[in-house]
């Protein structure tokens, strides 16, 4: 999660929630059923909140760019 953050140079929050996907499934049918007027109606739990880190993301900009010339290299577009 921390590596998202620092990628993203954006906030990340981890969810709490142990079955995201089966809590997902059963929303979709609780709305489907009209149980729960919409899909927000029941917040799932959040979790811990990971912030960007700037010397990290700036080592990761740097590995960006050089995976991008790197694949500039390998794959060379036809004329």
């Amino acid at each position: 999660m921390q590596i998202f953050a620092d990628v993203l140079d954006r906030p990340v929050m981890a969810s709490a929630e142990t079955q995201a996907t089966a809590r997902g499934a059963a929303l979709i049918a609780l709305n489907a059923l009209g149980v729960i007027p919409a899909l927000d109606a029941l917040p799932a739990a959040l979790g811990e909140t990971f912030f960007p880190d700037p010397a990290r993301r700036a080592i990761y900009a740097r590995a960006i760019e050089r995976q991008v010339a790197l694949y500039d290299q390998l794959v060379q577009p036809e004329d």
